[in-house]
């Protein structure tokens, strides 16, 4: 049976075995706390010191492995709503059973979870959506009792990266839920801490407009309002190129039917009804809306397209091997290698500063360029501290 309770923290230090909560100081902010699993409840969650303990043994659902619904008890941050960012947060368990956290909740039947089970030997990435479960990544491992496991959800639009212990596990790309809270995650696990909560919020673009072709007469006025449609492409400047992850919003006015907001797959294509898969990567806005109105007029006469994009996912760089956050990271419209460098932490202590190496992403070639740290950053050869572009590749080894 589900129970729900409202914590409102006022910096005590108490527990309760009905479930209520302590005072969490580090994150001054309401909690509800949910228990879906309908064994050997109710949940039993306590604050103290700066971390978060839950100690009973709640559970529901299958105990098969592959079954990956496991409704236990969870613990959501009331006001941590948030759409891009990162977050960070510390987990361990001295039992064997699940242990995680939830991100883009927006309620109890709705959100992504990643959790891991020692006993049942899976990291897993989830989402639930009306209630049903949907793996969108696992893999084999049995977490060790009593270690620390540092965390990191990062989320770019509706690619959603997991690290832990700053190693990059899982990158998906998932476009159910844009944002929502977050929540602290237990399934049949006596033992479950929680420590160093963080949520990063960042904006990876401008929220007030899209990258959108230009539209029909009748699309570019909206009724009553007195408003135009977004910005378009500046014949002056070099038009955006359509990537892998980037979001289309692609619509025909006046056919609802024909209404479609789709994710371009990491081959480039898009499947759009009536005309089948197109090509979208690696063409303007424009020159997609040519192509896909010219196979459209074979079955609606004259149509009225328009296209625009709401997410620029594809816009990311990746930074591997020795920085102190390495992993993919979104890019606005201008980066250099310095710069790079400086999201994702610097470099750790035994980098090798002179040898670092940039894959260069030159249509379906690569290139190597090597990065000398210490030139740089004595004022030489500043020629290496070169502007990057999508798609490319830093190595430090």
């Amino acid at each position: 049976m589900k129970r729900i309770l409202f914590v409102i923290l006022i910096g005590l230090l108490t527990a309760y075995p009905n479930g209520s909560a302590a005072a969490n100081t580090m994150l001054p902010m309401d909690w509800k706390i949910f228990d879906q699993g309908d064994q050997e409840g109710p949940s039993y969650w306590l604050y103290d010191r700066g971390m978060w303990h839950q100690t009973s043994n709640v559970y529901g659902g299958q105990q098969d492995p592959s079954q990956p619904a496991k409704p236990g008890t969870f613990m959501v941050a009331d006001d941590s709503d948030f759409s891009d960012g990162s977050v960070f947060v510390g987990i361990a368990s001295d039992d064997d059973d699940a242990i995680g956290i939830m991100f883009r909740h927006r309620d109890e039947f709705n959100y992504y979870r990643f959790s891991m089970d020692k006993q049942r030997r899976y990291r897993r990435l989830i989402k639930l959506v009306d209630g049903v479960a949907t793996v969108l990544a696992e893999d084999d491992f049995e977490y060790e009792k009593g270690r620390w496991y540092d965390l990191e959800i990062r989320l770019v639009g509706p690619v959603i990266q997991v690290n832990v212990d700053n190693q990059m596990i899982f990158n998906v790309t998932d476009t159910h839920f844009k944002s929502g809270k977050l929540a602290l995650y237990c399934w049949g696990n006596t033992q479950c801490q929680f420590r160093d909560i963080t949520i990063e919020p960042v904006k990876v673009a401008p929220p007030d407009h899209t990258i959108s072709e230009t539209p029909t007469p009748a699309e570019n006025f909206s009724a009553g309002s007195g408003s135009m449609d977004s910005p378009q492409e500046n014949p002056g400047e070099a038009a955006y190129i359509i990537g892998p992850g980037d979001i289309l919003d692609i619509s025909v006015w006046r056919d609802e039917t024909l209404t479609n907001q789709l994710v371009v797959l990491p081959d480039g294509r898009i499947s759009f009804p009536l005309i089948g898969e197109v090509m979208a990567a690696g063409k303007t806005l424009s020159e997609l809306k040519s192509e896909m109105s010219t196979k459209l007029e074979a079955f609606v006469p004259n149509p009225e397209l328009h296209l625009a994009i709401q997410g620029v996912s594809s816009m990311v760089i990746y930074l591997i091997g020795k920085v102190k956050s390495p992993g993919l990271y979104p890019m606005g419209q201008s980066l250099d290698v310095l710069e790079a460098l400086a999201m994702a932490g610097g470099l750790t202590p035994f980098a090798k500063k002179k040898e670092i190496r940039i894959f260069l992403q030159n249509g379906e070639n690569t290139e190597i360029f090597y990065f000398n740290y210490n030139e740089v950053a004595e004022g030489k050869r500043l020629g290496q501290n070169i502007e990057l572009k999508r798609g490319d590749v830093i190595v430090v080894p």
